[in-house]
């Protein structure tokens, strides 16, 4: 069975909010698919992840990495879930 779970960002931006859901879901070992609604929202999104934190990073990858099916974070603005993410 699927779970979804909604989060409201009214105390903090996305930026802020998203590495720590990110972090649950891949202790989780799920696959994420995350879509935006603009080219230049996923590129900023994309260079975030790799430097929100000194300790390290989330992987992740868009559609110029490709392999999608290994990423277990995807970002995009397409309506597509290349790697499978439920």
């Amino acid at each position: 069975m699927s779970e979804v779970l909604f989060y409201q960002l009214s105390k903090f931006p996305l930026e802020r909010a998203l590495p720590t859901l990110l972090e649950k879901c891949l202790e989780r070992e799920w696959v994420v698919t995350i879509q935006f609604g603009t080219e230049a929202r996923c590129d900023a999104i994309d260079s975030y992840l790799w430097t929100y934190s000194d300790d390290g990073f989330l992987p992740h990858g868009t559609k110029k990495e490709g392999h999608p099916e290994f990423q277990p974070i995807y970002l995009t603005t397409e309506n597509d879930n290349p790697n499978e993410a439920i």
